[in-house]
């Protein structure tokens, strides 16, 4: 599973007590959505956590929670997420406000494990992130967080660009 193509922003005012005077911040909503991929039933893939990195400070790292507000991986079937639909990573996040360098989505890629995987006539295959154990799915574009605002990102895959079988496979 390749990178994302691209990371839309949409931006609110807002207002609110998220800020004090020494730390201000500002909300975020991160969604994945996809473009179709060929001949596929189904593609899972299992999001654990998102890192977020601030210009000049250290990463900022958001486990993914269930309903209930556990901790939780999230396993998300990117297939139907097509013509403006999302699945939601991240609602109403508090992160620090200003200018952030990249984001980080950290995917369960196992081998032998049945958390990320696509289904193809019939069968399951795994689906490998090359060095994804280490990086995830690093998204290398800048965005800035307003502050005491929200900010809403939406990673968009090109499943059909980043599904390559193994040589040989």
């Amino acid at each position: 599973l390749g990178a994302a193509v691209a990371l839309l922003a949409a931006c609110g005012g807002g207002g609110g007590n998220d800020s004090t005077a020494s730390s201000p911040t500002g909300r975020l909503k991160l969604s994945v959505t996809d473009a179709p991929v060929d001949d596929a039933q189904a593609v899972w893939v299992q999001f654990r956590a998102v890192e977020f990195k601030p210009e000049g400070a250290e990463p900022v790292r958001q486990d993914l929670k269930d309903a209930n507000g556990a901790v939780a991986p999230q396993r998300i079937n990117l297939l139907p997420l097509q013509d403006g639909r999302a699945a939601v990573l991240l609602d109403g996040v508090v992160l620090p406000a200003g200018r952030y360098e990249w984001l980080r989505l950290l995917v369960d890629n196992e081998p032998n494990v049945r958390d990320s995987y696509i289904e193809i006539a019939g069968n399951e295959c795994e689906l490998r992130i090359p060095s994804g154990d280490e990086s995830g799915l690093k998204l290398i574009r800048g965005f800035t967080l307003p502050e005491q605002g929200a900010l809403a990102l939406t990673v968009d895959f090109d499943l059909r660009k980043s599904i390559h079988a193994p040589p040989g496979q």
